[in-house]
């Protein structure tokens, strides 16, 4: 069963739908793959990767390299540059979410689209940059150290 964040009544009345943790099915995602030794990307491109020998989660879906697509809440917003094996329709965007439904859902977030009620990772920060460390994996579950890292 999907979990879901607290409410997302916006300050103007209208309803946000509530994100929820949908674990994908994984059977057709490749295993683990450690973190490459370089970590050398071009410009606008960040990586997630993870240093856990395996995927009791559904993290690899998250994995591989985000791409700057625009701005959203006044921090850069990326997007998944390759497709998940076997769900190709969904995408994977890395966004900042600030403060104006609550500080309760503030943070960067992995999800299928910013601002969306489909997502997999959070982290309570509001730096200007998505953290290296510290996310949490379903969103609403505690910070599992190497699991997910950025």
């Amino acid at each position: 069963r999907p979990a879901v964040r607290p409410s997302n009544a916006l300050r103007d009345g209208s309803v946000q739908p509530s994100p929820s943790f949908v674990p994908l099915t994984t059977s057709s995602v490749p295993e683990l793959v450690p973190a490459p030794v370089s970590l050398s990307l071009p410009a606008g491109t960040l990586r997630a990767y993870t240093k856990a020998e395996q995927d009791d989660i559904g993290v690899t879906v998250l994995l591989g390299d985000y791409i700057e697509k625009g701005i959203n809440h006044g921090r850069k917003f990326y997007q998944k540059s390759g497709k998940i094996p076997g769900h190709e329709d969904v995408d994977v965007l890395l966004y900042y979410w600030d403060t104006r439904d609550g500080a309760d859902i503030s943070g960067w977030w992995f999800g299928d689209r910013v601002g969306g009620s489909r997502v997999w990772a959070r982290a309570a920060t509001d730096d200007q940059t998505p953290p290296h460390e510290g996310w949490r994996v379903p969103w609403d579950g505690p910070p599992t150290p190497d699991v997910l890292l950025v």
